[in-house]
């Protein structure tokens, strides 16, 4: 009866430090409303009303955004969502959620920290952190993090850069497609 008794209390401690092991979700299919391979219209439906048209597209890499949803709270701060449009099939390719402010006299690791929390929460514990500082030139320093939840659909990757030299700061939650699940 002893072994029954240590077995039970060592699959119930096992049990509750792997809680937090175990993604929370078993699959991210997009963002909100938004599915790989929509298309503007298909966007315009699912937001009903919430996006907004840019005055001019934003040209990115393979992927261009004519529609932002601007002034998206995250972290009790300010974020532009970009619906990344495929150039050559004109169909949602990717997600950024990006802070409005990119110029910061001092880090926003707490920022960084609130989001990362908020995130493993919803996703469960991100793969391999990356967690850099360095300094370039002999003076300047610089920060890079990153958070990445890989899902059978989709990839949700939290990452942010800064540097003192021009105080350039990017904090960006991005969401996208796992190769083999892109709609064409």
């Amino acid at each position: 009866m002893r072994g029954y008794t240590r077995l039970f209390l060592a699959c119930g401690l096992l049990l509750l430090l792997c809680q937090d092991c175990l993604p929370q979700q078993k699959d991210v299919v997009g963002w909100e409303g938004a599915r790989w391979g929509m298309s503007e219209a298909e966007l315009l439906k699912a937001f009903n009303g919430r996006l907004r048209k840019l005055p001019e597209r934003k040209q990115f890499f393979a992927s261009y955004a004519e529609y932002v949803i601007p002034g998206f709270k995250l972290g009790g701060e300010p974020f532009t969502v970009f619906f990344q449009m495929d150039k050559g099939t004109d169909k949602l390719a990717q997600i950024i959620v990006r802070l409005d402010e990119q110029v910061s006299l001092a880090p926003r690791e707490r920022l960084f920290n609130s989001l990362d929390a908020s995130l493993a929460r919803a996703y469960g514990r991100p793969g391999q952190p990356k967690d850099e500082r360095y300094t370039f030139r002999g003076k300047y320093k610089g920060i890079a993090l990153t958070r990445t939840w890989k899902f059978p659909t989709t990839t949700v990757e939290l990452s942010y850069g800064w540097d003192d030299q021009i105080y350039a700061s990017l904090l960006v939650v991005r969401y996208f497609p796992r190769p083999t699940n892109a709609r064409r």
